[in-house]
């Protein structure tokens, strides 16, 4: 059989065809053989979506816009999971500051089916040990540093200073401290503290750490007055981040990344 002269330019163009779409369809589906690639995947674009497709205002909430997704590169569960992540974490915010406070939160959770499963696979990765290791979306060594909200590379040094999913700061909560004192709620003001007035959420102390990443007053201590004369503590002190995350995330800021209210909440549900 005769071999055209172009049949070697026609296989090359071939190969190479098929190996640009083998690249994009590892990119766009789901790797069943790993437990984690759903998480790993939709972290991932957590990382890479910050001041792009997720943003928030400067009236603290969040917001994603699917048209700056690169179209055909993003699955639609994916897609789905970064609206309803930036839906309850505005929920959050919202609730937090009802008479139910994080209870109710809990309550909403439920119609946020993929967030729950991504929730559920990060505590997984955590009692298990494993650890997770992504891309960092571009940047290579910023020189300058201050927590702008909607600044891509702010909000992804965010992530990794401040607290995420899959990166827990801090990574336990502190013991409880029980004290015997002279008026409970007094000792408590005068140290600083205030009532959170969020249901279950106790007395705040807040607490500002690398302020130029993680915004100021977006962690705490914690304490209970029990009663007149006792009360319990969490003093994070010594520790860093110097507190736990804090759930008055609508008076915290700038915050870290634009759906920080939803880690916030998943950290104390787990911690």
């Amino acid at each position: 059989m005769r071999v055209p002269k172009s049949f070697p330019g026609i296989v090359i163009a071939v190969v190479f065809l098929a190996a640009v779409v083998m690249v994009a369809a590892s990119y766009a589906m789901p790797n069943r053989a790993d437990p984690y690639d759903t998480f790993k995947r939709q972290s991932q674009l957590l990382i890479d979506q910050q001041g792009n497709a997720l943003t928030v205002d400067g009236a603290q909430r969040a917001h994603f816009n699917v048209n700056k997704l690169a179209k055909g590169k993003v699955l639609t569960e994916d897609v789905d999971f970064l609206q309803q992540l930036t839906d309850f974490s505005n929920d959050v915010v919202e609730l937090s500051k009802s008479a139910r406070g994080i209870s109710a939160a809990s309550d909403r959770l439920a119609s946020y089916p993929k967030v729950r499963e991504y929730f559920d696979q990060a505590l997984t990765l955590e009692r298990n040990g494993q650890t997770l290791s992504l891309g960092k979306s571009g940047i290579q060594n910023p020189l300058t540093m201050f927590a702008i909200v909607g600044n891509p590379i702010t909000e992804a040094l965010g992530m990794a200073d401040c607290g995420i999913y899959w990166s827990l700061k801090p990574t336990v909560a502190k013991n409880w401290v029980t004290m015997h004192v002279n008026d409970s709620i007094a000792t408590l003001r005068s140290w600083g503290y205030h009532d959170s007035h969020i249901p279950y959420a106790g007395w705040t102390r807040p607490q500002t750490w690398h302020p130029w990443n993680c915004g100021w007053h977006t962690f705490r201590d914690n304490a209970v007055p029990l009663d007149y004369y006792t009360l319990r503590e969490q003093n994070y002190s010594g520790w860093s981040p110097r507190g736990e995350p804090n759930p008055e995330v609508y008076v915290s800021g700038p915050w870290p990344y634009s759906t920080w209210p939803a880690y916030v909440f998943w950290w104390h549900q787990t911690h």
